[in-house]
């Protein structure tokens, strides 16, 4: 009896799949190499790389394939923000310094903040001998590097950092951030904290338990939302430390920009009102029209300043961010770099 044997795929064929292979995935992410193509350095290569993206970026549009991938994306974040309810029961939020209770399907009761704790006064022009940076992925990775890098550029300054990806202020059930800031207070001991959060938060919000309150793009979600950042601001600053929010930058996700845009509007009334300083990278982030900035000169070098995904920052886009960071910061406070202490 003859033994089976698997049918053998002629090299030519083999070849020829992976070929399409390679020709769809172009097309799909035909802007994105387009994009790329804009921002490259080279005098020498620029020129045919330009023309050779935006005849990809051509073809793409015309099939159909960047209208469809932007159906898909849309289609994605509709999901992500809006979970399913199977019902609607009562929830209660509770932290150290507030307590919310109400029905996830009501309309909120009321926008005053509840009670807080005497705190200080902004502290403007201390000088922070101990600086906490605090936050998402952002400051896990690049952003929160160079910051800390730059930050120990400047005398007397002791800097630690804590990030933690996939996190933010609108799902206390996943991470708890006011517990977290309550330990790293305890253990750092803080004259001034950094914290950056946003880019994981445009989606509904939930409680402490789990239990789904309100969808993004709401004006219960503005004012639930912005309780937290009142609420967080206010935890921050306890014991004479002084607090700092950093916005999200634009994003290249125009429908993603504009949740950004919106959040971004809420923290900053938020922190203003808890007696906080909020920094914007939105305008460091785009270009001369106010829309999405691929690439930007800074010491010295022209490069792409965010990741593939459009939302991240690159290792010189941080670099760059961080820099504009530390220059609101010598505006508002006591900073002496160590060149000029010298």
């Amino acid at each position: 009896m003859s033994e089976k044997t698997s049918p053998v795929i002629p090299p030519s064929k083999a070849l020829l799949a992976a070929w399409l292979i390679m020709a769809a995935l172009l097309l799909v992410f035909a802007r994105d190499v387009s994009r790329q193509a804009d921002s490259t350095e080279s005098p020498l290569l620029r020129p045919s790389t330009t023309t050779g993206a935006g005849l990809l970026l051509g073809v793409a549009q015309s099939l159909g394939v960047v209208k469809a991938r932007e159906s898909m994306q849309s289609a994605v974040h509709f999901v992500y923000d809006n979970p399913l309810m199977l019902a609607g029961r009562a929830y209660q939020v509770n932290t150290q310094h507030e307590t919310i209770t109400a029905q996830a399907n009501d309309p909120v009761a009321s926008t005053e903040a509840t009670a807080a704790p005497v705190i200080n006064e902004p502290n403007s022009k201390s000088k922070p001998s101990s600086i906490l940076v605090i936050g998402d992925s952002s400051i896990q990775g690049s952003l929160g590097l160079h910051i800390e890098r730059k930050l120990e550029e400047y005398e007397d300054v002791v800097v630690h950092r804590f990030g933690q990806h996939s996190t933010g202020i609108a799902r206390p059930d996943y991470f708890d951030w006011w517990d977290k800031i309550e330990e790293l207070k305890a253990e750092y001991e803080p004259d001034l904290i950094l914290a950056h959060w946003g880019d994981n938060d445009c989606q509904g919000l939930s409680s402490t338990e789990g239990e789904f309150l309100y969808h993004f793009n709401t004006d219960e979600w503005d004012a639930e939302y912005g309780r937290r950042i009142e609420d967080i601001t206010r935890l921050m600053r306890e014991g004479g430390c002084d607090a700092v929010l950093i916005g999200a930058p634009i994003m290249r996700s125009k429908s993603f920009s504009k949740k950004i845009e919106r959040l971004n509007t809420v923290v900053e009334a938020a922190v203003t009102k808890a007696g906080g300083l909020y920094i914007s990278t939105w305008d460091l982030t785009s270009d001369d029209a106010g829309d999405y900035m691929v690439s930007v000169e800074f010491e010295g070098k022209k490069r792409v300043i965010r990741a593939a995904d459009g939302i991240h920052l690159s290792v010189h886009g941080a670099a760059y961010v961080a820099d504009g960071i530390c220059s609101f910061l010598e505006d508002h406070f006591t900073m002496v770099p160590l060149e000029s202490a010298e």
